[in-house]
């Protein structure tokens, strides 16, 4: 049986700088797509691309709706580029509209590659919305972090990365966090309200663990983080039967 999963990856990793990356994911998504396992949507970031032309833009003046209409080119520029890499599994443009996605990625079964839509929105809430809108149950977030941490670990050195949190403790630990355009933080309160509003499972991993995609999806692996309703994470054998359901 085909499953569905949206996948939002790090706009920071997606760079002619960093073609290892970019050929391991590549190589990942080829496989669990031919597998003939998961059909798949993927929403790339703006990363250092979107940050820094923003942070010129401000300088010059820019408010929040033209910040972010920036960060939405450059999450164009970034799925262009992976629909390029990804050749003729991936449907030849950006997707911008979840039905539209739905109908091309459920039924049509390409890999979509989404970009960044409106003023407001950040990519993890676009890969929300669009899992909400599709009816996918899982969602895997690709970040350098590589995991939710109890506190930033870029500048508390002391922080513990998290292997399961709740919805409802993730929503307490960004509580106080800022929302705007080209902000890096692990996951914006509009995207954990969505996941868990749609009974989503987040997973949250490092780049270096892009080809266990599969495996952290059938919790057959503990890498990173996963969030999920009751903030708990069952690790099934190999071979082991894994879920269906939500």
């Amino acid at each position: 049986m085909t499953r569905a999963v949206v996948i939002k990856v790090s706009g920071s990793e997606i760079t002619p700088a960093n073609p290892e990356f970019v050929k391991r994911l590549s190589a990942s998504l080829k496989s669990l797509y031919r597998d003939g396992k998961y059909d798949i949507a993927l929403v790339p970031g703006g990363g250092h691309l979107a940050r820094d032309y923003i942070r010129s833009a401000r300088d010059f003046g820019a408010g929040e709706a033209q910040s972010d209409l920036i960060g939405v080119e450059a999450t164009r520029l970034n799925a262009t580029f992976l629909i390029a890499c990804l050749r003729d599994l991936a449907y030849p443009t950006a997707i911008e509209d979840p039905r539209e996605a739905s109908h091309l990625v459920l039924q049509d079964h390409v890999i979509g590659v989404i970009c960044g839509r409106g003023t407001g929105h950040s990519t993890d809430n676009v890969a929300a919305q669009f899992a909400g809108v599709m009816g996918v149950k899982q969602m895997v977030k690709i970040t350098s972090v590589g995991g939710i941490y109890s506190k930033d670990p870029r500048t508390n050195p002391d922080a513990k990365m998290l292997k399961a949190i709740s919805y409802d403790d993730l929503k307490g630990l960004i509580s106080h966090d800022s929302r705007k355009a080209g902000s890096n933080m692990i996951v914006d309160m509009l995207c954990a309200k969505s996941i868990q509003n749609n009974h989503i499972e987040m997973f949250v991993i490092s780049p270096n663990d892009v080809g266990k995609i599969g495996a952290v999806l059938e919790h057959r692996s503990d890498l990173g983080t996963v969030v999920n309703a009751a903030g708990e994470r069952d690790i099934r054998k190999q071979g082991e039967l894994w879920p269906t359901g939500s």
